[in-house]
């Protein structure tokens, strides 16, 4: 397991290295741009996924 760790990790290492630059980012913006890219896709997906629970709800007498 630590092996496949260091191997991953290696992997992430050498795509900021040849990411970073061409997109004239330091490795700490590109890592943060990243995340945060994570983060909204995440967040994304949660709206998504309240839109289809509410849209499953029974509607009530006032709608």
């Amino acid at each position: 397991m630590a092996a496949m760790t260091i191997h991953l990790a290696g992997d992430v290492i050498s795509a900021i290295a040849k990411w970073a630059p061409i997109e004239q980012m330091s490795a700490e913006e590109f890592i943060l741009s990243a995340v945060s890219e994570k983060c909204a896709k995440a967040n994304a997906l949660e709206e998504v996924e309240l839109f289809w629970l509410d849209l499953a709800r029974p509607l009530t007498a006032g709608n």
